[in-house]
Formats: C-alpha cells, structure tokens, sequence
C-alpha cells in the first residue's frame, strides 16, 4: 500500500507507536468515539491516550 512506508518513516520521525493504519486508526477512535457519542466526559490523557473523568 502506498501509505504504509510514509507512516512508518512518520512513526520513527515523530515517535509515534502507531507503524501501521490499522494501530493508528483505532488510537483516534478512542479519541474520537467517545466524543460523537457524547461520551468524552473529563479530561484526555495525552500519554495514557484515555479519557479521564
């Protein structure tokens, strides 16, 4: 796939964990899941990635 070995080559660069569309996809989710369904209570924890009440 063309997006694969920009976002590893992104991933080493900015030392993000996500090497691969999939793990990235669903760290957003649980970013942004939560929050469409009106969810996203509290605050988010940028190093735990959670949602902390």
């Amino acid at each position: 796939m063309k997006y694969a070995q920009p976002l590893r080559r992104m991933a080493d660069e900015t030392g993000l964990p996500w090497r691969n569309l999939d793990d990235a996809t669903l760290a957003a989710q649980q970013f942004v899941d939560p929050v469409l369904r009106d969810q996203g209570h509290g605050l988010w924890n940028p190093i735990e990635w959670t949602w902390e009440a």
